[in-house]
């Protein structure tokens, strides 16, 4: 292990459910330390794996958020980089659609969110972001190829994967 590197280190076991041994220490920051505990949350998107704390500095989304979307079923790309508020208009109109027994109100959100895209060569990733979540709720017979082309070609901008 050799010496301390410097003041603001400490030993850390690399394997939690391992022994304190040469070849299971590493000399380790506070941070670093805080990331390798067992409760530690690891979420990866587009290859990449980091915490939740991580993620949460990155996206500017508080985590207790990125959370509660992950609960919710939504993918880890728009969990972590959906702005605050964005989801909104699909919870209204997917509950309305649920207590209503009908799909209307999210093929509303969905066809406002299409034309937002077709307008526009540089499409906002909010519209690109709620045309998907409602192509995902609405029955595939319902979208016409033209329209989940249209999302196919814009998944990128959302970062998705699915």
């Amino acid at each position: 292990m050799g010496t301390r590197p410097s003041k603001g280190y400490s030993i850390d076991r690399i394997d939690n459910n391992g022994n304190y041994c040469k070849e299971n220490c590493r000399w380790a920051t506070a941070k670093e330390q805080s990331d390798n505990k067992r409760d530690t949350i690891y979420i990866e998107v587009d290859g990449q794996r980091k915490t939740l704390q991580s993620w949460s500095a990155i996206s500017g989304i508080n985590p207790t958020t990125i959370m509660t979307r992950l609960d919710s079923g939504y993918p880890a790309s728009i969990a972590i980089h959906a702005k605050v508020g964005t989801l909104r208009g699909l919870k209204v109109a997917k509950k309305t659609a649920i207590e209503k027994q009908e799909i209307s109100a999210v093929y509303r959100e969905f066809k406002t969110a299409v034309a937002s895209i077709q307008e526009s060569e540089q499409p906002a990733r909010e519209a690109c972001l709620i045309a998907w979540l409602c192509s995902k709720l609405l029955p595939q017979d319902s979208l016409s190829d033209l329209e989940l082309d249209l999302i196919e070609k814009h998944k990128a901008i959302i970062m998705i994967d699915a």
